[in-house]
């Protein structure tokens, strides 16, 4: 069935594609992939239309296949397979967003990969531990997906001890992308926490950049 679902669906994407939609997609993600230029909500279709109800033992692999594919497509098609709302998560699963981390090269497949690690992390709080390795990456991608991991912990009802650290040494990254997901979790956390937003920046807010401080308020 692995099998079945990659043959469908890539070719599926290959008839679906923009020559310019490509170029202009390669250009915006910097990407090193080739891209076949598919629009984003045909792509989710042609996911939800594949994938159906099959749950994650039968997914995995085929996600796993395509995301070692060299086709940009093919990546993104993969983390929206397993981030469909009826795909469970499993050790096994964490195990592959730990890995594709590593080769995350672009903003859309950091804003992917992070919905993954999000259901991951809800379902298997331990994992919060290893993304203080995330938040000090050379990858600034990497790094960025450290904060959109956590963006639910930024609402009440979690506990956030672990993350405002690693947080904290984000709040000096020359990234604006870092810089504009940490005022996104600042500005989440004050709503429910204002006391503890307004201590965050009083260590950290003279790092971030003006936008960012305002965006997370206080």
């Amino acid at each position: 069935m692995t099998n079945a679902f990659y043959v469908a669906l890539t070719f599926k994407l290959r008839t679906m594609g923009s020559v310019d939609r490509a170029a202009a997609t390669k250009a915006a993600e910097d990407s090193p992939w080739e891209h076949l230029g598919v629009d984003r909500e045909d792509l989710e279709k042609a996911v939800a239309q594949v994938v159906g109800t099959a749950d994650l033992e039968m997914v995995l692999p085929f996600a796993q296949r395509l995301w070692n594919e060299p086709v940009w497509e093919f990546k993104v098609a993969a983390l929206k397979t397993l981030a469909l709302e009826h795909v469970s998560t499993s050790p096994e699963l964490w195990t592959f967003v730990r890995d594709a981390a590593r080769q995350v090269d672009g903003p859309r497949l950091a804003y992917n990969l992070g919905s993954v690690a999000r259901k991951c992390l809800l379902d298997y709080p331990a994992g919060l531990s290893e993304l203080a390795h995330w938040a000090g990456n050379r990858n600034k991608w990497v790094r960025f997906l450290s904060l959109l991991s956590v963006m639910p912990w930024a609402e009440e009802g979690h506990d956030v001890s672990e993350i405002l650290p690693w947080a904290g040494t984000l709040a000096s990254d020359s990234d604006e992308n870092i810089q504009d997901a940490l005022g996104e979790w600042l500005h989440t956390y004050g709503g429910h926490n204002p006391g503890g937003r307004d201590a965050f920046l009083a260590e950290y807010g003279d790092a971030m950049i003006a936008s960012a401080r305002t965006a997370a308020g206080g």
